[in-house]
């Protein structure tokens, strides 16, 4: 009775933990929220412990703690979860799907069309149920959503004559949902061809949640011999990691894990499967998943995670040699061949696409060697989780989605493994993944020869994507240790002596991997740096202090982390009316309609984009890959080929003198427009937010500070 007692006591205790996590994060979600609405800084992110702050934060432990008690009597059926997930899955994307939710900031062009966000009701006005619009992911909603809205407006041909104003190909970067072969390989597109652009982006947004979670659940249980509550940990570190949420919608980086991870899943399950049928579905899905895989078109991140999940490949392949089969691999050769076969369609259909962004100035003519990583940005796990509630100052030396990255615990991983394989404990996987790390970290820091860059393909990796894969395998090695480690090595040495210097070496390692980010001079609240710097070193504690016993209760502290704080960095988004409620979207629509074949530009980039999400043919929307032969038509002697001649984001100014072209920033330029030469460029409308008094343009429309104005030709 007494011992039962105490376990309840310390059940009661846990949750109170996890509580007073919760609840203090978030307080400071409802401070950064004010901070949004008003610009104001309060509480404890203005340095301020008051009263109200006090007790709006019981209030949210307490909040919390009755959630938890609730949800803890449920641990016993978490079985039936695990055996029924897949349904759970589906049921939980037909939810939102249903009800138009996403994780979108599409609300943001509310405030770009001259809104405001002042209340929680404004926000709900424009469908934002939850959370903050984040203005800083315009990759998301200025450009890869608007791309996505634009194909309904091209019956989703691959070729669009909307984007760029011309001949387009929209399979390649960033790839729209299309009538293509390449289609197939991106599965959570198909909802834009059935649904619409509402339902079509909710499909979008969670079935990518789901499937990630899924597929690292999958992966986890692989790596962590079927412990499913560590499994659980991991999936809940993947999906909703900064990395991944603050990426979310861009460069593919959610497809790179989920395929990579259920191409090992997959990998594994045909060696163990008897039946000839569910080994032909399950070839099927290799080839979904290497597709996935490959056609991300991100070589940047790619690469490096196709090294890791090669290195896991290496390791699956010993451990199942003696359950692989004659069948096995000849059914895998097949799959290979047509895997080929669809891979040279593909790139025979968009050959001239690769050639022309291979030739690019940016990104086609980098040529990276490494050497210039820094170690601050291998610790940028520690204040990553916080972007979400102080962006603004959290990111102020970069911004929050280039320095977002997994919460790793960097070096730890590493070092654990290392210290593993010394004391000769034999784990072939973490003596791969330990190869790797620190092949990754000596291209990080140090650099390697060009042409050693080149035959590992490495030439085409950044210090700073590499950095985010870096943590990654951070993750899976500390996941794998957590599984494999011997009961001995927390007992054999662990009386309190010893677990007394441990607590002290997490502290003291805690605030050197917190000052080690904070001399970069990022400023923010005190009470903000004292909770970065407690809650790595609580989970470390749990990590390398606890027992066995309490393997559960870390899973659950580590799941609860990384779900709460992820959570937090894109809204609940309902709808899409930011975009299409209001009289601009209405009157470009109705020019288009009756006009279907007119060019338009904007004088601002953000605006091309919105041009086209109302189906206008647009010069200035994003040019994924170089327009040359228009440019060409004011630039006849390529004087400033080099300037437009990327990847690009376009501003247009109309001035009197002679046109120009300048670069503003690596994929961002701005052309300077004579009016003479706006024929030239077969324009026929501009919108824009400036007031233009030449003979060549009439005014048609003026709505809300917007001005659409018609091309008179000669």
């Amino acid at each position: 009775m007494e011992l039962q007692r105490e376990k309840y006591r310390k059940e009661l205790l846990f949750i109170a933990l996890l509580s007073v996590i919760c609840g203090g994060y978030f307080e400071l979600y409802c401070e950064a929220k004010i901070h949004y609405l008003t610009g104001i800084y309060t509480g404890l992110l203005n340095n301020e412990l008051s009263i109200v702050v006090g007790m709006r934060c019981l209030c949210c432990i307490a909040t919390f703690f009755i959630l938890f008690l609730l949800l803890w009597k449920l641990k016993t059926k978490l079985q039936y979860i695990d055996k029924y997930r897949y349904i759970v899955g589906i049921f939980i994307i037909a939810i939102f799907t249903i009800f138009k939710l996403s994780g979108s900031s599409i609300s943001v062009w509310y405030l770009q069309l001259g809104g405001t966000f002042q209340s929680e009701s404004d926000l709900q006005t424009m469908g934002v149920l939850f959370g903050i619009p984040r203005a800083v992911r315009g990759d998301e909603w200025n450009v890869f959503t608007a791309l996505n809205f634009s194909q309904i407006y091209n019956g989703f041909g691959a070729i669009s004559e909307i984007v760029r104003g011309t001949s387009t190909d929209v399979t390649t970067t960033y790839g729209a949902p299309s009538i293509a072969i390449v289609t197939l390989f991106r599965p959570f597109l198909w909802g834009y061809f059935v649904l619409g652009n509402e339902r079509g982006l909710a499909f979008y947004w969670i079935s990518r949640t789901v499937f990630l979670f899924l597929a690292s659940y999958e992966f986890g249980k692989i790596i962590t011999k079927d412990n499913k509550e560590l499994s659980v940990a991991y999936a809940g570190l993947i999906t909703f990691s900064p990395a991944v949420q603050w990426w979310y919608s861009i460069n593919a980086f959610v497809e790179m894990i989920l395929f990579g991870q259920y191409l090992i899943v997959l990998l594994c399950k045909i060696v163990s499967t008897e039946k000839i049928w569910q080994k032909i579905l399950i070839c099927i899905g290799i080839i979904e998943c290497v597709g996935g895989f490959v056609f991300t078109y991100y070589p940047a991140q790619e690469i490096p995670f196709a090294y890791a999940f090669f290195g896991v490949f290496v390791w699956l392949v010993w451990k199942k040699r003696e359950d692989i089969r004659k069948t096995d691999i000849i059914m895998l050769v097949i799959s290979g061949l047509i895997f080929v076969l669809m891979a040279i369609s593909i790139i025979l259909f968009s050959k001239d696409t690769f050639l022309a962004i291979m030739n690019t100035a940016y990104p086609g003519a980098r040529v990276s060697t490494g050497g210039n990583g820094s170690i601050q940005g291998l610790f940028y796990w520690i204040i990553s989780p916080f972007f979400a509630v102080d962006e603004a100052r959290c990111g102020s030396v970069s911004f929050a989605p280039e320095m977002a990255t997994f919460y790793s615990f960097f070096p730890m991983g590493v070092v654990w493994a290392v210290s593993r394989i010394l004391r000769k404990k034999r784990d072939l996987l973490l003596n791969i993944l330990v190869l790797i790390d620190l092949f990754f970290m000596n291209f990080y820091f140090f650099g390697v020869p060009e042409i050693i860059a080149k035959i590992t393909l490495f030439s085409n990796v950044t210090e700073n994507r590499l950095r985010v894969v870096i943590d990654f395998i951070e993750i899976v090695m500390i996941i794998r240790c957590l599984s494999t480690h011997d009961i001995e090595e927390y007992e054999d040495e662990g009386h309190r002596r010893w677990n007394g210097i441990k607590m002290l070496f997490i502290f003291v390692f805690s605030y050197f991997a917190l000052q080690t980010v904070k001399s970069m001079g990022i400023v923010t609240s005190r009470y903000l740096w004292a909770f970065m710097w407690l809650l790595p070193t609580l989970i470390l504690i749990f990590i390398f202090v606890v027992k066995e016993d309490k393997m559960l209760k870390l899973s659950v502290l580590l799941l609860v982390v990384s779900v709460i704080t992820g959570i937090m960095v894109n809204p609940l988004q309902q709808g899409v009316d930011a975009v299409y409620e209001n009289d601009l979207s209405k009157a470009i629509q109705s020019i288009v309609e009756d006009d279907p074949d007119a060019t338009w530009i904007s004088n601002s980039r953000t605006y091309g984009d919105y041009l086209i999400m109302n189906g206008a043919s647009t010069i200035n929307s994003v040019n994924v890959y170089p327009n040359i032969k228009l440019w060409e038509k004011i630039d006849e002697d390529h004087e400033y080929i080099d300037v437009y001649n990327r990847y690009a984001h376009i501003d247009i100014e109309l001035v009197d003198t002679e046109s120009s072209f300048e670069v503003l920033f690596d994929d961002w330029i701005k052309v300077n427009l004579n009016y003479e030469d706006i024929s030239k460029l077969g324009i026929d409308y501009i919108l824009s937010t400036e007031a233009y008094t030449n003979d060549k343009l009439m005014c048609v429309e003026i709505i809300d500070g917007f001005y659409i104005y018609q091309v008179q030709h000669e």
